[in-house]
């Protein structure tokens, strides 16, 4: 601390973790057709390093290319990440919740 300047200087030191990798995708609760459409437009393919921030895009971004149904997609979204792999495979589900309305 230095009163006069009214400053703190602090000294960091950062170790990083490993690097963890993307591992399996897996999409349920929709068709075939549908789910391999969303692993289409996943940009983490098997390998790539792992970024856990992406995946509220992806999520976000999805929304539109559900199928169209009466009622409501609720979403899961799973990360399990392998300490010995260096991998974190993924599985986001999708159950839908029919509407009341009649």
């Amino acid at each position: 601390f230095t009163d006069d300047q009214k400053t703190v200087i602090y000294d960091l030191q950062v170790h990083e973790g490993d690097l963890y990798r993307m591992g399996k995708f897996e999409i349920v609760g929709l068709d075939p057709a549908h789910a391999e459409a969303f692993k289409m437009k996943c940009k983490l393919a098997e390998g790539d390093p792992y970024d856990t921030s992406y995946w509220k895009t992806f999520l976000a971004q999805a929304g539109p290319y559900l199928p169209r149904v009466a009622g409501r997609w609720n979403v899961t979204f799973n990360q399990s990440p392998n300490s010995v792999t260096k991998t974190v495979d993924v599985t986001i589900g999708y159950k839908l919740t029919p509407s009341t309305d009649h």
